[in-house]
């Protein structure tokens, strides 16, 4: 019986590492995460959990002014309010996620939150008592 001696694979060279790669979407020395698809499809989870987190936030905030129309006959909203009172809180809490991706430090996340109440306090107040009219 003759013994046959193993050989280890090796993988291939530069040029056939980088075809391999391009048709397969394997990359060869690289992390799989590294490759854009994957890196897109995780930027895109990102933003739906964001989206998802930032939508349950505003319809949380909006049950205030609900309870509280059961309350007293001081908060008297209409199904408009609601609706400005959600798109508004919904994009700034997305402007307010979306801007915390780029911040680095503690200190330009505080500065972010805070440009983003005020904005959000400023056309809060406008649309609210035509503070600016």
């Amino acid at each position: 019986m003759f013994l046959r001696r193993r050989v280890p694979l090796r993988l291939p060279t530069q040029p056939a590492a980088v075809v391999v790669s391009a048709v397969l979407g394997v990359s060869f020395g690289s992390p799989a995460v590294d490759h854009p698809e994957v890196r897109c499809a995780a930027v895109n989870a990102s933003l739906s959990r964001s989206a998802s987190r930032t939508a349950l936030w505003t319809l949380a905030l909006l049950l205030v002014p609900l309870v509280a129309m059961h309350f007293t006959n001081e908060v008297n909203w209409d199904i408009g309010d609601f609706l400005a009172a959600g798109v508004l809180l919904f994009i700034a809490g997305m402007a307010y996620s979306l801007a915390i991706r780029l911040a680095r430090s503690t200190v330009q996340r505080i500065v972010v939150a805070v440009l983003v109440l005020a904005v959000l306090g400023t056309v809060w107040a406008h649309l609210a008592v035509g503070l600016f009219t």
